[in-house]
Protein backbone atom coordinates (compact mmCIF):
# COMPACT_ATOMS: atom_id res chain seq x y z
CA UNK A 1 0.00 0.00 0.00
CA UNK A 2 1.27 3.33 -0.83
CA UNK A 3 0.83 6.55 1.09
CA UNK A 4 -2.16 7.80 -0.92
CA UNK A 5 -4.04 4.56 -0.26
CA UNK A 6 -3.40 4.91 3.47
CA UNK A 7 -4.58 8.51 3.40
CA UNK A 8 -7.65 7.43 1.41
CA UNK A 9 -8.49 4.71 3.96
CA UNK A 10 -8.01 7.12 6.88
CA UNK A 11 -10.20 9.75 5.20
CA UNK A 12 -12.80 7.10 4.47
CA UNK A 13 -12.77 5.99 8.13
CA UNK A 14 -13.10 9.61 9.27
CA UNK A 15 -16.05 10.15 6.94
CA UNK A 16 -17.72 7.00 8.27
CA UNK A 17 -17.07 8.07 11.87
CA UNK A 18 -18.42 11.57 11.23
CA UNK A 19 -21.45 10.18 9.43
CA UNK A 20 -22.22 7.82 12.29
CA UNK A 21 -21.69 10.66 14.78
CA UNK A 22 -24.02 12.96 12.85
CA UNK A 23 -26.55 10.11 12.62
CA UNK A 24 -26.39 9.78 16.41
CA UNK A 25 -26.79 13.54 16.81
CA UNK A 26 -29.71 13.51 14.38
CA UNK A 27 -31.33 10.63 16.26
CA UNK A 28 -30.90 12.44 19.59
CA UNK A 29 -32.28 15.64 18.04
CA UNK A 30 -35.29 13.72 16.72
CA UNK A 31 -35.85 12.16 20.15
CA UNK A 32 -35.64 15.58 21.80
CA UNK A 33 -38.05 17.09 19.30
CA UNK A 34 -40.47 14.19 19.83
CA UNK A 35 -40.36 14.74 23.59
CA UNK A 36 -40.90 18.49 23.16
CA UNK A 37 -43.85 17.81 20.85
CA UNK A 38 -45.42 15.35 23.29
CA UNK A 39 -44.94 17.80 26.18
CA UNK A 40 -46.49 20.53 24.05
CA UNK A 41 -49.45 18.27 23.24
CA UNK A 42 -49.92 17.49 26.94
CA UNK A 43 -49.92 21.21 27.76
CA UNK A 44 -52.43 21.88 25.00
CA UNK A 45 -54.72 19.20 26.41
CA UNK A 46 -54.40 20.67 29.91
CA UNK A 47 -55.19 24.14 28.62
CA UNK A 48 -58.22 22.77 26.72
CA UNK A 49 -59.51 21.23 29.96
CA UNK A 50 -58.91 24.48 31.82
CA UNK A 51 -60.67 26.41 29.06
CA UNK A 52 -63.69 24.09 29.25
CA UNK A 53 -63.80 24.44 33.05
CA UNK A 54 -63.58 28.22 32.88
CA UNK A 55 -66.29 28.35 30.20
CA UNK A 56 -68.55 26.28 32.47
CA UNK A 57 -67.87 28.72 35.32
CA UNK A 58 -68.65 31.68 33.06
CA UNK A 59 -71.95 30.10 32.00
CA UNK A 60 -72.81 29.47 35.66
CA UNK A 61 -72.00 33.06 36.59
CA UNK A 62 -74.06 34.40 33.68
CA UNK A 63 -77.03 32.30 34.83
CA UNK A 64 -76.57 33.51 38.38
CA UNK A 65 -76.44 37.10 37.13
CA UNK A 66 -79.62 36.59 35.10
CA UNK A 67 -81.35 35.11 38.15
CA UNK A 68 -80.24 38.05 40.33
CA UNK A 69 -81.47 40.57 37.76
CA UNK A 70 -84.83 38.79 37.59
CA UNK A 71 -85.03 38.77 41.40
CA UNK A 72 -84.20 42.49 41.48
CA UNK A 73 -86.95 43.25 38.94
CA UNK A 74 -89.41 41.19 41.00
CA UNK A 75 -88.34 43.04 44.18
CA UNK A 76 -88.86 46.41 42.49
CA UNK A 77 -92.33 45.36 41.29
CA UNK A 78 -93.21 44.14 44.80
CA UNK A 79 -91.97 47.39 46.32
CA UNK A 80 -93.99 49.48 43.82
CA UNK A 81 -97.08 47.38 44.50
CA UNK A 82 -96.61 47.83 48.25
CA UNK A 83 -96.15 51.59 47.76
CA UNK A 84 -99.27 51.79 45.61
CA UNK A 85 -101.22 49.78 48.19
CA UNK A 86 -99.96 52.08 50.91
CA UNK A 87 -100.91 55.17 48.88
CA UNK A 88 -104.43 53.85 48.32
CA UNK A 89 -104.74 53.07 52.03
CA UNK A 90 -103.78 56.63 53.02
CA UNK A 91 -106.02 58.08 50.31
CA UNK A 92 -108.97 56.16 51.78
CA UNK A 93 -108.06 57.32 55.28
CA UNK A 94 -107.83 60.93 54.11
CA UNK A 95 -111.10 60.63 52.26
CA UNK A 96 -112.79 59.21 55.38
CA UNK A 97 -111.31 61.86 57.67
CA UNK A 98 -112.20 64.58 55.16
CA UNK A 99 -115.76 63.30 54.89
CA UNK A 100 -116.15 63.20 58.68
CA UNK A 101 -114.55 66.65 59.01
CA UNK A 102 -116.88 67.93 56.29
CA UNK A 103 -119.92 66.55 58.08
CA UNK A 104 -118.78 68.08 61.35
CA UNK A 105 -118.00 71.44 59.69
CA UNK A 106 -121.30 71.43 57.84
CA UNK A 107 -123.24 70.52 60.97
CA UNK A 108 -121.41 73.14 63.02
CA UNK A 109 -121.93 75.74 60.29
CA UNK A 110 -118.31 76.57 59.80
Amino acid sequence: MDFSSVVYVICLLLVIALASQSALVAAQYAADETKIASNYQAEVQKSDLLNADLNAQIIGLQKENTDLVAKGVADVKACKAEGKKNSVKWFKRGLGIGFIAGLFAGHAGL
